[in-house]
């Protein structure tokens, strides 16, 4: 793995990922590795491999909604303070 792997960006109303590894970024079990000149949209439910690990992709308005910029505040106000 290394220390910075894949690139996740929005771009033109959609969400891509670009490898910009030397090991290789995978997406959904596909034997050819990514390229890092041509990023690859990810749809929902794509799953993301990178060594070991599996990334799921959610892209719904309800996942947006549960990570909300109060709740993020709120658990960085929590970490100083505990």
């Amino acid at each position: 793995m290394s220390k910075r792997h894949c690139l996740v960006t929005f771009h033109d109303g959609a969400w891509q990922v670009a490898d910009t590894s030397t090991n290789g970024t995978y997406l959904n079990q596909e034997s050819q590795r990514l390229g890092t000149d041509a990023p690859r949209i990810l749809r929902d439910g794509d799953r993301i491999i990178i060594g070991a690990y599996e990334i799921e992709v959610i892209l719904s308005d309800r996942a947006a909604a549960s990570v909300s910029p109060s709740s993020a505040n709120e658990a960085q106000a929590s970490k100083r303070t505990g």
